[in-house]
């Protein structure tokens, strides 16, 4: 009877062992997993910041360029009333018309 239960502890002991040993690799395997994932996080952070970054810039670009089309570019309308007129004030006189 004492032989069939050192049989059975043995058992025991041998299937937990087991179950740590699977466990542990598991554990080793999600680790290694979270740590891709949070390196693909810095990387993909870092590629939004420099997105980012970029944008800001395009935004400040276009808004100064809109700046300066609003200072000194004429509309249609002005051009149009300019060139009817035969530009006579002021002695201006146009030399053509820019296609």
């Amino acid at each position: 009877a004492f032989g069939g239960e050192r049989g059975q502890i043995a058992f025991a002991f041998e299937s937990a062992s087991q179950a740590i040993a699977s466990l542990d690799q598991q554990i080793s395997s999600a680790r290694a997993s979270l740590e891709e994932k949070r390196a693909a996080e810095a990387d993909r952070k870092s590629r939004l910041d420099g997105l980012r970054a970029e944008y800001a810039s395009a935004l400040g670009k276009r808004s100064s360029l809109e700046a300066l089309i609003a200072e000194h570019g004429y509309s249609t309308e002005s051009v149009k009333r300019l060139l009817q007129s035969g530009g006579k004030e002021n002695g201006f006189a146009a030399a053509g018309v820019l296609a």
